[in-house]
């Protein structure tokens, strides 16, 4: 049961006892201003001193086998994630009385910078040559993920905090809070709106971030930061009930019927007031500083414009082609493998009977035009049969095919895939857009990509 419902039950029986005195309006309004001043305190975070949290950290890895270092060690890591503990269904295996937002602070992230460090000593202690293959490759794997997460420590200021879609905090926040958090109950519902009376912290630690980088000179180009401080500036603008927010958790709970009515407008009344108290406010303070940084923001884009910022992005080639090769190398394969990819696509346009003498771009706007136009309300259909054509083809290229489901989610905006939680509770989703009419011949590469056998079978293996 949800803490508040007590004081609102309350409130209602005072109200009614003054029927005739008050018009509903009124009686409205002072639901909002009893409830306004009872919604929980949001306190700053409190990081334990480093040196003991390390020597907490060596304790609790001493004398584990390997594959039991693996779990404790990761399980330190996460702990402190509870967004990520909740996505991944992973609940049972922490004790959380409070759930918290994840501390996205500077200081927090070298901290756990420094455990990381620690637990890639403790793994380096291992004698990897006594391992049995598979036992060397999970080494490998996770040796090879800390070194980079702490050698990306160096480039800290080089993340944008409020770039734009779930690549910024801004963004990534909005999908926890409408994509991921699940509310199958009582419990979940009174979770979700202790996290989102966090917000407004969340977002004053997004300004400081962005106060933080910019006293280094880093701002982020203005072609990016304009488009995230609008993104920022309409839901700072967008009614109560129209919000993302507001309309996800009212579906979510609606659809339950483990919670009575009763609870389920408790628990709409507490949210309303949470969006209009903390949500509102955060995006409005947000919009403001972005808009200061604005005019500041460098037009050029790259980071080969600040101090530093060629070593990160050499670092960042390193970090996601896993080679040593420059820009100019990688740069010189992309043309070579353009140039094999077009030929190869020309002798398929051959064999449509498609003219030799046309630009790769008639001819894929010929193919385009030939596949047909599909309507926006048949988007999702169409997508739904295209993966369920590609699971029948899975066997001839997987020896492992995960149990974790996909769905097919339409909306306004789409093209990007969602991870399904560990436990299976929630599946994998892919987003597509299916409010307008969709060209055929792009649907199936994207679904392919996104969902099946591109990110799905690649999170849901992992």
């Amino acid at each position: 049961m949800m803490r508040n419902s007590l004081l609102i039950t309350f409130v209602l029986s005072l109200l009614v006892g003054c029927a005739g005195s008050s018009s509903p309006e009124s009686e409205a309004n002072l639901v909002d201003e009893e409830l306004s001043i009872n919604l929980a305190e949001v306190l700053d975070y409190q990081l334990q001193n480093t040196n003991s949290l390390l020597e907490e950290v060596d304790s609790r890895l001493e004398g584990l086998t390997l594959l039991e270092f693996f779990d404790e060690s990761f399980k330190i890591i996460e702990e402190n994630n509870h967004e990520s503990i909740l996505a991944s269904g992973r609940t049972a295996e922490f004790d959380i009385a409070n759930y918290q937002l994840k501390n996205i602070s500077d200081e927090f992230y070298f901290q756990l910078v420094a455990v990381k460090s620690r637990i890639l000593q403790s793994l380096n202690s291992y004698d990897r040559s006594q391992l049995s293959s598979d036992d060397q490759l999970s080494y490998d794997v996770y040796q090879s993920y800390l070194e980079f997460e702490v050698e990306w420590a160096g480039y800290r200021n080089f993340e944008y905090p409020a770039t734009y879609s779930f690549f910024g905090w801004p963004g990534a926040t909005e999908s926890l809070f409408t994509e991921v958090l699940q509310i199958t109950s009582a419990n979940d519902a009174q979770i979700y709106l202790d996290l989102l009376n966090q917000i407004g912290r969340r977002f004053e630690q997004i300004e400081e971030l962005l106060n933080a980088r910019q006293s280094v000179g880093i701002i982020e180009p203005a072609i990016t930061l304009n488009y995230s401080q609008g993104q920022v500036a309409n839901m700072a603008a967008t009614p109560t009930t129209s919000t993302s927010y507001y309309q996800y958790f009212v579906q979510e709970i609606d659809q339950l019927d483990n919670i009575t009515t009763d609870e389920k407008d408790e628990f709409k009344a507490v949210l309303k007031l949470i969006i209009e108290q903390r949500v509102i406010p955060a995006y409005q303070s947000l919009s403001q500083k972005m808009s200061e940084l604005s005019s500041l923001a460098p037009q050029n884009i790259g980071f080969g414009q600040f101090e530093g910022g060629q070593e990160f992005y050499d670092f960042t080639l390193r970090y996601f082609t896993s080679s040593d090769m420059t820009a100019d190398e990688v740069h010189l394969l992309g043309l070579q493998e353009l140039e094999r990819i077009h030929s190869e696509m020309r002798d398929l346009f051959v064999q449509l009977g498609y003219p030799e003498n046309e630009t790769i771009e008639q001819l894929l706007s010929r193919a385009s035009n030939d596949g047909g136009i599909i309507s926006g309300a048949e988007a999702v259909a169409f997508y739904e049969n295209i993966i369920e054509q590609a699971y029948t083809k899975l066997p001839q290229a997987f020896s492992q095919i995960p149990q974790q489901q996909v769905v097919v989610i339409g909306g306004s905006s789409g093209g990007y895939y969602i991870g399904g939680s560990e436990d299976g509770s929630r599946p994998g989703a892919f987003y597509a857009s299916s409010v307008s009419d969709l060209s055929y011949f792009t649907m199936p590469t994207l679904a392919y990509h996104e969902a099946v056998p591109g990110h799905h079978m690649q999170i849901a293996l992992a």
